[in-house]
């Protein structure tokens, strides 16, 4: 498996990803679209196996740029057909890796990873799992579920 910055070709890819996955959101390419275009606040990946997209992550640095950067998993999802094998895991390690490589070239740290999730949701799991993230607060009535924030301190 292949992860790699994603660019504006990949659209429409990481865009029928997104639509399936995330129903309720509408207009996939214009969000997809957008996300790319905040390049370098924002960072986009694609997981490509046999040169096919299996997924793609999202990941935006918290109040601009610090010298001790806060990154948010913005969004993350793998293609329908590709779920259950690990490639979300191997996602946000992977990407996590390059955008802390780019901070770091620049002379900053990352100091802290954000995610939210709905209150309800399995991603917790993995969350926890693959950053070492903790539920640190509960937002009811943002979307159609509350939404937690999960915070994780990277290891040095």
């Amino acid at each position: 498996m292949l992860i790699r910055p994603a660019a504006t070709s990949d659209v429409a890819t990481i865009a029928a990803i997104h639509a399936a996955t995330f129903p309720r959101q509408g207009e996939s390419e214009l969000f997809i679209g957008c996300q790319l275009a905040g390049f370098p606040l924002v960072r986009a990946f694609v997981a490509e196996i046999g040169g096919e997209a299996a997924g793609y992550a999202i990941w935006a640095e918290k109040s601009g740029f610090r010298r001790s950067a806060v990154v948010e998993l913005v969004q993350i999802a793998v293609a329908t057909t590709q779920r259950g094998r690990g490639i979300g895991a191997e996602m946000i390690r992977a990407s996590l890796d390059q955008v802390t490589a780019a901070i770091v070239a620049r002379g900053d740290l990352v100091a802290a990873i954000m995610v939210t999730t709905a209150e309800d949701s399995a991603a917790q799991a993995l969350y926890r799992r693959v950053l070492g993230a903790e539920v640190v607060a509960a937002i009811p009535g943002l979307f159609a579920r509350p939404e937690v924030v999960m915070v994780a301190k990277p290891s040095r």
